[in-house]
């Protein structure tokens, strides 16, 4: 199969609208033994011709021949540069080149399916044709693939009838291909390790898995909904009435299988096509250049920071006029980066896609449950803190921050979410902070692993540098908002994925150099136009004599100063494009600064410190200048 044939590439529709490079060309392979046509086909009824045609008609619908998987399942890594080619000559030919692309794969069809996604991500090759067909693969819909990367039971592997059923027609019989079949296995595991490591996880995917086994040969199914379920993070995995074979047969248009499998599509493609949920990275034109937004920590003083940005949204929105009454931070800002509860907001504006007004009244009934004082009388609670640091003990229960965030994102959840939780039986404390839909801006926070000076990033999307954040992927979205507030003495810290995370603002509590930095890397052909960083007040030094109180005041700012980082971006010669470009710093003053991060009976006082910001002639300056920018930014993007 190393040059295009139509024997490779069959393609069942024209496509009514097909060469709109809007659709999509919808690409299916079979397992072993399969065919173009007979794989998914059941008494002369094909659905992908007859089914999917009707449903989208303006994608293409193609089949793939591949009569020897085995073979090439059987050696590792799996040679599919025919193949790749092939796709990559037909949609040159059909004025298809960027279009993107959906993957449906039955069996060992999806292994070799995820081969592709391997084989053409730019870490692999340096083939530009390769990588410009990687970036267009949307997603994937897998029948009954495996997924693991470990070994399957040896029982398993040995059965006769195991392989027999798996391989039904590929070669009559087992006979001398049972050491190629063991061997096609241990590629599979291979391979699955290889696509999750580089990210393939991450797309948009459905899994659909068997219920009955062989008839006649096994009472037990041959790929387990364990085995059909992906490793990384919960997507979609349903069940459907049939046995391995017959997973993408369906009798007629009637079929309940076949019409769970079209609903699920139908979703599926929905997300898939939404321009603002495709995985392209964005490219900001150089006309307008990147609008990042830099959140300090502060405790309950992350309230004057979501004040400032509605503020900030009220006026950007005064400017651009007619069409903007609905916008927010997400659709102006390219990159949102946090510390602690300016991580909070962080996740708030970006992952969540909230407005302003709802993340205020969810900031304040958050930090309520959360900071609430164990006694009323002060010397009280004062006493039972002391008591607490001289044992070692936390302020605050992290288990009411893990519940607080919980609900605020079960509050709060975008359709697609919703969507994927209802597919795959999962809650909200099942989320990831990594998600497959692409949001209008990007969005981490900043934690610090234990044994480590080094912030770690927690992000909301796969990262260029996928390496480097491999354990990301495994952040639940409370999880990352435990880790990026565990502040000493305050909250306990968390361990995820086998790693303890403290507060991030141990090190970077105003996360200006991270934000910068972090768009410099994800976005490397991009200028920064505008940075804004809004603070929680600035900070006079302690007195570190003045008893165990002054001691911990001491402590506490010297961990969570914010100014140096404010300086560097004034002083450092690496930041001078920076400063030369638009560089904003929105803080309060030190009455502000002075307010106890716990301090939550002091709110109303925090919210009256915001409104006299705004009001003071620096406030007015500042935000008309910073709303400026983001209507230039808005006009041309």
């Amino acid at each position: 199969m190393a040059s295009y044939s139509s024997r490779t590439i069959h393609s069942l529709t024209g496509g009514i609208n097909a060469t709109d490079q809007a659709s999509a060309d919808i690409v299916a392979l079979h397992g072993l033994g399969g065919d173009w046509n007979r794989t998914w086909s059941s008494f002369g009824y094909c659905w992908l011709k007859h089914a999917l045609i009707p449903k989208f008609p303006s994608c293409r619908i193609l089949s793939l021949n591949y009569p020897d998987m085995l073979s090439i399942l059987s050696a590792h890594p799996p040679d599919i540069n025919g193949l790749i080619h092939d796709i990559i000559r037909d949609r040159r030919q059909g004025n298809r080149s960027k279009s993107p692309i959906i993957f449906l794969g039955h069996s060992f069809g999806g292994t070799i399916l995820k081969q592709v996604y391997v084989a053409t991500h730019p870490s692999n090759t340096d083939d530009a044709d390769y990588k410009a067909l990687h970036g267009h693969i949307r997603g994937y819909v897998f029948f009954g693939t495996i997924h693991k990367d470990r070994d399957m039971s040896r029982a398993k592997l040995e059965v006769p009838e195991f392989w027999r059923a798996l391989s039904r027609g590929a070669s009559g019989t087992l006979g001398g291909h049972s050491h190629e079949l063991e061997k096609a296995m241990y590629t599979t595991f291979r391979v699955n390790h290889a696509f999750r490591r580089l990210g393939g996880e991450n797309l948009l995917i459905n899994c659909f898995y068997e219920t009955k086994g062989p008839g006649g040969l096994s009472r037990r199914v041959l790929i387990t909904q364990d085995e059909s379920t992906l490793v990384a993070r919960p997507v979609p995995t349903m069940p459907l009435d049939l046995d391995h074979q017959s997973l993408v047969c369906f009798k007629s248009p009637r079929d309940e299988n076949l019409a769970r499998v079209l609903d699920a599509l139908d979703s599926f493609m929905i997300r898939a096509m939404d321009v603002e949920t495709r995985l392209h990275r964005p490219i900001a034109p150089e006309s307008r250049g990147l609008c990042l937004l830099s959140l300090d920590g502060g405790g309950v003083k992350g309230l004057f920071s979501i004040i400032i940005i509605e503020r900030l949204m009220q006026e950007t929105r005064r400017l651009e006029g007619s069409g903007a009454e609905n916008k927010k931070p997400c659709d102006y800002f390219d990159l949102i980066g946090g510390t602690s509860t300016g991580g909070l907001l962080a996740i708030m504006l970006g992952r969540l896609q909230m407005d302003t007004q709802l993340c205020i009244q969810a900031y304040k009934s958050l930090s309520k449950e959360v900071f609430s004082r164990k006694f009323k009388v002060p010397f009280l609670e004062s006493f039972r803190k002391a008591s607490n640091v001289a044992l070692s003990w936390p302020w605050f229960d992290g288990d009411k921050l893990k519940e607080a965030v919980c609900r605020t994102v079960k509050e709060n959840l975008l359709p697609s979410d919703s969507a994927m939780l209802r597919q795959s039986g999962c809650t909200v404390e099942d989320l990831t902070l990594i998600t497959d839909m692409k949001s209008a801006t990007y969005s981490f926070v900043c934690a610090v692993p234990k044994y480590e000076e080094k912030v770690k990033r927690i992000r909301s999307y796969e990262p260029l540098d996928q390496q480097a954040n491999a354990p990301a992927e495994r952040f639940k979205i409370w999880e990352a908002a435990r880790a990026t507030s565990a502040a000493p003495m305050y909250f306990p810290h968390i361990e995820a994925g086998g790693v303890s995370y403290f507060d991030g603002g141990l090190e970077s509590n105003n996360p200006v150099i991270e934000v910068i930095e972090e768009a410099k890397q994800e976005f490397p052909d991009d200028k920064i136009s505008t940075v804004i960083s809004v603070g929680t007040g600035a900070y006079q030094a302690s007195d570190a004599s003045a008893g165990l109180a002054g001691f911990m005041n001491y402590m506490i700012n010297m961990a969570t100063s914010t100014e140096k980082h404010h300086r560097a971006v004034l002083e450092d010669p690496r930041f001078a494009d920076i400063r030369k470009e638009g560089y904003f710093r929105l803080n309060g003053t030190l009455e502000l600064g002075a307010i106890d991060l716990a301090a939550v009976e002091r709110m109303d006082e925090i919210e009256r410190l915001a409104e006299a910001y705004l009001s003071s002639n620096e406030g007015q300056q500042q935000i008309g200048m910073c709303a400026e920018r983001l209507v230039e930014r808005a006009r041309h993007h």
